[in-house]
């Protein structure tokens, strides 16, 4: 994958959670339905929008620096703690940054 292919994915996932929290605060002004229904009903959309989301920057952060998928994980939730609420491309800074850190020590060892 490329980092223009991830930001691409990162794009969309952005826009598609955009719609999906749209839909769910229509549905609360609307009173179609309570809060927390209206939360219920669209948090497996929003779900795999991060799910979505976490597979690409694995996926791509992995690939350049040629980690194993459980590493991977593993860096990823760092990232995520350190960098979810600035946004996506945040989270892929921090999760290339450590990375990066991680391949280092390795090709010390």
């Amino acid at each position: 994958m490329t980092q223009n292919e991830l930001f691409d994915i990162l794009w969309d996932n952005d826009l598609k959670r955009g719609q999906i929290i749209s839909k769910r605060n229509a549905m609360i002004k609307a009173k179609e339905c309570t809060p927390e229904e209206a939360y219920k009903a669209t948090a497996e959309e929003l779900n795999e929008c991060f799910r979505r989301q976490q597979e690409a920057i694995i996926q791509y952060v992995g690939e350049k620096y040629n980690l194993t998928p459980k590493a991977m994980e593993i860096i990823y939730k760092r990232a995520y703690e350190e960098g979810h609420a600035n946004g996506s491309r945040e989270v892929v800074c921090y999760t290339e940054e450590l990375a990066e850190l991680v391949a280092d020590v390795r090709s010390v060892l």
